[in-house]
């Protein structure tokens, strides 16, 4: 495995971890919401996709239902429904 290979993987964890952190309630919410809006946007597809896999390892649960289910009435996870399903 490359060294970029494992750094990316390890990052999924550490992403999968936030967005867990977040969609929880869990941990300092303005670190949360910037750690969100980072993994939102400035992650590549591919990387989005591993980080879904990553989190349904580590949680259980697809990170899209997550959002839905727990986000129901915040804009911001509507938002980013829309974004993901596209």
């Amino acid at each position: 495995m490359s060294s970029s290979s494992f750094q990316s993987s390890n990052q999924c964890q550490i992403d999968s971890q936030h967005l867990h952190s977040y969609l929880s309630g869990n941990g300092v919410v303005i670190n949360n919401h910037q750690n969100l809006v980072e993994i939102l946007s400035c992650r590549n597809l591919n990387e989005i996709k591993s980080i879904r896999q990553s989190y349904s390892a580590l949680c259980g649960q697809d990170l899209l239902h997550a959002f839905a289910s727990t986000q129901r009435n915040n804009p911001l996870a509507v938002s980013v429904l829309c974004v993901s399903k596209t």
